[in-house]
């Protein structure tokens, strides 16, 4: 009996989501870090990314930077999916520059961050290019990286990808981010029952 190992790219996350104390990721529809090939529409039709943070505190400000993969170099190569627009939440107040070039962000009230700790920082709409696929950008990913020298100064600790936030007796504290990777497109691979086994045994 066959099974789709869907599943690993969930289990392989979540280690560096529990060792950071804050992180930033796009995560999709189905509230995970990727999105399958049948659920990523055609040319014409758009499909949402949501930035998530991950703090225990409130958050005032970010920097990142949208990155593809570096290796890439799709058929054609111009079928990496198109960022459209970004949408902000109520609390929005400013932003310098483009998720895909380096994008800072403030919020006023800060992002309470509440409950499980995570807050929807922004959402991304997508939409693949004309004549392209899935199977062009099989398994492509879009990670969070710190955003260019060219674009802001890092911080001297945390470099590009850092936040900021105030608390009711000090201001201007910074935060070191750790930066996920999605996976658009992802590739549903079959296997046998036996191997299905060994890879769960990993994981009791």
């Amino acid at each position: 009996m066959k099974r789709v190992l869907l599943v690993l790219t969930a289990i392989l996350v979540i280690p560096g989501m529990l060792m950071a104390d804050s992180s930033l990721g796009v995560y999709f529809d189905n509230g995970q870090l990727y999105i399958k090939q049948g659920d990523v529409p055609p040319y014409g039709q758009t499909f949402n990314g949501y930035l998530y943070i991950y703090a225990p505190h409130e958050v005032r400000t970010f920097q990142y930077q949208l990155l593809g993969p570096q290796e890439y170099s799709g058929t054609p190569a111009t079928c990496a999916p198109m960022l459209l627009s970004v949408e902000f939440p109520w609390n929005f107040s400013l932003e310098i520059g483009d998720p895909l070039g380096g994008h800072a962000v403030s919020y006023n009230p800060q992002l309470p961050c509440y409950g499980n700790g995570f807050d929807l920082a922004m959402t991304y709409t997508f939409m693949m290019p004309p004549g392209c696929t899935c199977a062009d950008i099989l398994n492509f990913n879009i990670s969070i990286g710190p955003a260019p020298t060219s674009f802001a100064m890092p911080h001297p600790e945390y470099g590009g990808l850092y936040g900021i936030y105030d608390t009711f007796g000090e201001s201007d504290i910074a935060f070191d981010i750790d930066g996920m990777t999605s996976t658009i497109c992802i590739e549903e691979t079959d296997a046998e029952e036996e191997s299905w086994g060994a890879v769960k045994s990993m994981y009791r």
